[in-house]
């Protein structure tokens, strides 16, 4: 769960003061990014992930896109090499339907049995505040957004590290993350490590726009 969450997120930080040194410059930038995330509470998002064991070369792919009106009303869409997956929340009520079953269930959202795990805009961002070197990268465009381009370096742990590019726009929000994070998958019951490397691209869009979510129709 650890790997999953630092995969997608990076918490609030706050440098104190304004360093000369460049470096420093680009860390205030990209933590201010971040904390400005905090901001956002209605955004769309699409993601693209890609898993490859160092043993194998064997790689996994994760393509998901997410609208999110607010902290309880939220469709994600989610398709992997188990197929695809439906999600809708609206306040207590949740709706899920997927490839191998594609008529919609409903539940109450907090004892659904499905535990579909989202992760939010926030969450997705908070490891990267523990980055120990940013660097300025040339600028770019981000679905035709203007915007200022940082680079990352983290190292979390002796086996779980990796670096992440941001692009933040003139508003001062992340509009888009390119990371890569070596770890180490732990088959515990097996007793076996697998090295393994998450590439993966997260884009960021209508950011505070009306995000309408409406129930699904049920047959």
């Amino acid at each position: 769960m650890k790997v999953i969450l630092v995969l997608g997120m990076v918490s609030l930080a706050i440098l104190l003061g304004v360093s000369c040194n460049p470096e420093a410059k680009a860390a205030t930038e990209l933590f201010s990014a971040i904390a400005a995330m905090d901001g956002i509470h209605s955004y769309r998002t699409t993601y693209e992930g890609t898993n490859v064991y160092d043993d194998t070369q064997e790689s996994l792919i994760i393509r998901s896109r997410a609208e999110v009106a607010g902290p309880d009303i939220y469709h994600t869409w989610t398709e992997d090499q188990l197929g695809w997956r439906e999600f809708i929340r609206i306040g207590s009520e949740a709706y899920y339907r997927a490839e191998d079953d594609p008529q919609w269930q409903v539940y109450d959202a907090q004892t659904c049995p499905i535990k579909f795990f989202y992760i939010s805009l926030q969450q997705s961002l908070a490891p990267f505040k523990e980055a120990t070197s940013v660097d300025v990268l040339a600028d770019g465009q981000v679905l035709g957004v203007p915007c200022s381009h940082y680079g990352a370096t983290c190292e979390w742990e002796a086996d779980l590290s990796g670096t992440a590019e941001f692009w933040i726009d003139a508003d001062g929000y992340v509009r888009r993350v390119l990371a890569s994070v070596d770890y180490e998958e732990v088959d515990e019951s097996a007793g076996t490590r697998r090295p393994a490397t998450m590439t993966s691209i997260t884009e960021v869009f209508d950011l505070n726009d009306s995000i309408s979510i409406s129930p699904p129709v049920l047959s």
